[in-house]
């Protein structure tokens, strides 16, 4: 994520929408740890890291209209983020 950020940063490609976005996915992936494992909140965890999949999918967007490799650089995380979403499922329904 990071990288793929800096690419877009260091050849002035971000605008306030690329950041904004980055940023907010940000704080979501870091409070959904907060929510699920401290709080376990497992059903708020669950909107919660769908938002944070709409979010990641809509950054992956805008990163490849402004550099491919920052986007293509994201899938793995998105790769990664949706089998979590699967894993709160799963443990929401186990439990």
């Amino acid at each position: 994520m990071s990288i793929s950020y800096y690419i877009l940063k260091k050849n002035n490609d971000t605008t306030i929408k690329e950041s904004l976005i980055y940023y907010t996915q940000l704080g979501i992936n870091l409070l959904w740890s907060i929510i699920f494992f401290l709080l376990k909140w497992r059903f708020i965890a669950i909107i919660w890291i769908i938002i944070l999949d709409i979010l990641v999918i809509i950054m992956i967007k805008l990163f490849f209209k402004k550099q491919k490799v920052a986007a293509y650089l994201n899938i793995l995380y998105l790769i990664w983020i949706l089998f979590a979403t699967y894993l709160t499922i799963g443990i929401y329904i186990l439990n």
